[in-house]
């Protein structure tokens, strides 16, 4: 394990659960532009290293402590002006928090106390402010000429002593320490196909992926992420499967190609060596004409996966091709037929020839481990298109859509009675029903989605794709059906072996964490979940807020939910207690005001199966906050 003397630096966007709930695009686009022109060239210039980005923030290490401050110092004054003709509701404006202390290094990333000290001292900043601790000022004091105000010692959560806490006044002395940003070389014009190649360009993928596995494995690092495509992506060299492009002449056909591009996500995302871009946010670029390099920018990745996906009647034909957006290189390419008895030993060629490559070591997951979890002798074409077809429907998550992917796989479940990937997926059906507040009998859809999902999980055939969707399925089952809280963890860890660096199924099984009382597990799944993606849904905050709630830190429960700008029932009755805590018992009943807009009927005795607490204490505490707040028995 190493450890290092630093200056850690953490910043955070005010207001950023406003601002994406008003305008996500606007807000996005401004932010990247902030990060583009401003940020980055300045950290190029201070020597600092970006450790990692999150929607809303970053975290920063510097070798000077003089340095640190300067950048800081820098990008407020430069903000300053370049909010000056930007509407104030509209403003993007930066906390900034510093610290030297003692970190742990870990991969790419660091930990420790001095990690959270930074964090804390941010979040004391005022808007376009920097909050510093004691020991930066006694570094920077006599070696930069700002005035610096002593806020006093002050208790922050988690951090046994108090911290000593200075402001940095934004005056006419730090407007004296501005620069000019340095100009960022213009990248040279990738001259990329047109999208019809684009669809052709899958295959690339897999030649690429060993030069990947060398970097990733590679000492070396930069310390100025970000400044253009090829020093932002040698960093950290991920991947991303862009959306197959649909070849069949029938646009209604999309859905399939959709799903096979997840799938290949899916068997992607096993691979701990990969860090590959999440289904959230590769689908954003659904039926766009983009180039690799522009994809690389604002994702950052080394790799572009393309492909396309042509279906006629039972035969298949896939075409990928693998792209360095760096250089704008094909690295790899090829096609793949299939007769369409077996569509999953299609995908799982495919996949296993990307995943050989990226690794870099073709014998790196066996044959053997490959069979096991694609066996599917019985499997047919036509099952596989029922299952893509609700499957595309159900995102669409209203109850009248949840209720058509229902009848399209009941109707494939006539067809192959055997089938337990379509059993699991009527069974997330009934799971939505319950969870989303749908279900006019709750308990009734919740025991279905149990017994749906144990026949699906006792399908000997179970492609990886069940085996995903059947586990993590049964993990939330086991907690609110079984109160099976051990089983329902198991399930939970099981779901995060088959897919380690998903970030959607990371952020979503770390809701059982919190219930069986892991809060410090589910803050390890959430925040690898924020690590790796690129647009981080505010959903990922909301249970990053409710593991904080589960630890007795309201002060973290309401900075996440700052975050989440739409009610929800487990944020809402989160937010009441901790209000209760604090006396205000006012805010308190305006956020169980907020929950019954949405679901009027909610009783302390309905929430209790959706709010399944093992820790008795714990609940008993939760329930009787609520009460004072008003909650009906």
């Amino acid at each position: 394990m190493e450890r290092r003397l630093t200056t850690i630096l953490s910043a955070d966007v005010v207001g950023y659960g406003r601002l994406m709930g008003e305008d996500e695009a606007a807000t996005l686009e401004a932010l990247k532009g902030h990060r583009r022109e401003l940020i980055d060239p300045k950290a190029e210039q201070y020597g600092g290293r970006t450790v990692k980005l999150m929607g809303d923030g970053a975290l920063m290490e510097f070798a000077s402590v003089v340095d640190a401050v300067t950048f800081a110092v820098e990008v407020q004054g430069a903000m300053g002006a370049r909010n000056a003709d930007v509407p104030p509701e509209r403003q993007i404006l930066f906390r900034i928090g510093i610290n030297i202390g003692d970190i742990i290094v870990e991969g790419d990333d660091i930990y420790g106390d001095g990690v959270n000290i930074a964090a804390r001292l941010e979040a004391l900043a005022e808007p376009g402010g920097i909050s510093i601790a004691r020991n930066v000022y006694n570094q920077i004091k006599g070696k930069l000429d700002l005035d610096l105000d002593h806020l006093g010692e002050k208790e922050v959560k988690n951090i046994s002593e108090p911290v000593s806490v200075y402001q940095v006044a934004m005056n006419d002395k730090a407007a004296r320490l501005m620069t000019e940003v340095a100009a960022v070389e213009p990248s040279a014009p990738p001259g990329r196909p047109s999208p019809a190649l684009v669809a052709a360009g899958i295959a690339i993928l897999a030649v690429i992926g060993g030069l990947a596995w060398w970097q990733l494995g590679s000492p070396s690092r930069v310390n100025a992420p970000d400044i253009a495509v090829a020093q932002k992506t040698q960093e950290s060299p991920g991947l991303v499967v862009l959306p197959f492009a649909n070849m069949s002449g029938d646009p209604d056909m999309g859905y399939f190609s959709d799903g096979m591009t997840e799938d290949i996500i899916l068997e992607l995302s096993k691979n701990p060596d990969l860090r590959v871009v999440s289904r959230n946010s590769s689908f954003t670029y659904r039926g766009r004409a983009v180039k690799a390099r522009q994809v690389s920018e604002e994702l950052g990745v080394r790799y572009v996966l393309e492909g396309s996906v042509r279906k006629q009647g039972d035969k298949v034909r896939i075409t990928a091709q693998l792209i360095d957006a760096t250089t704008d290189s094909h690295v790899w390419a090829d096609r793949f037929d299939e007769e369409g008895t077996d569509v999953f030993a299609l995908q799982d060629r495919v996949a296993k020839r990307i995943d050989a490559t990226l690794s870099g070591q073709e014998g790196k997951i066996r044959d053997v481990e490959y069979e096991r979890v694609w066996r599917m002798d019985a499997s047919k074409l036509e099952e596989y298109d029922y299952y893509l077809r609700g499957h595309s429907i159900m995102y669409r998550f209203t109850p009248e859509d949840m209720q058509k992917a229902r009848e399209i796989w009941q109707e494939g479940l006539r067809r192959f009675p055997e089938s337990g990937l379509l059993r699991i997926k009527v069974g997330w059906t009934h799971w939505h029903y319950f969870f989303q507040g749908w279900s006019t009998e709750p308990e009734k859809d919740l025991e279905r989605a149990y017994e749906l999902v144990q026949e699906g999980l006792a399908d000997e055939d179970l492609p990886l794709v069940g085996q995903w969707n059947g586990h993590w399925l049964n993990a939330f089952v086991q907690l609110f059906l079984k109160r099976n809280y051990e089983q329902a963890l198991e399930e939970a860890k099981m779901t995060v072996e088959i897919v380690p660096n998903d970030s959607e199924t990371l952020a979503h099984v770390a809701l059982v964490a919190i219930y069986v009382g892991n809060p410090d597990l589910a803050l390890e799944w959430v925040n690898r979940a924020i690590s790796r993606e690129p647009h981080v849904p505010d959903w990922y905050y909301l249970h990053r807020g409710l593991a904080y709630h589960r630890k007795g830190d309201c002060e973290g429960t309401f900075r996440e939910f700052e975050n989440v700008p739409w009610p929800a029932y487990d944020k809402d009755t989160a937010s009441a207690t901790c209000y209760v805590e604090r006396n205000q018992l006012d805010k308190a009943q305006a956020e169980l005001a907020k929950m019954w807009d949405n679901h009027p009927d909610f009783t302390a005795a309905s929430l209790r199966l959706r709010l399944p607490y093992k820790d008795k204490e714990f609940s008993e505490q939760f329930f009787a906050d609520l009460g004072r707040a008003g909650l009906p028995e």
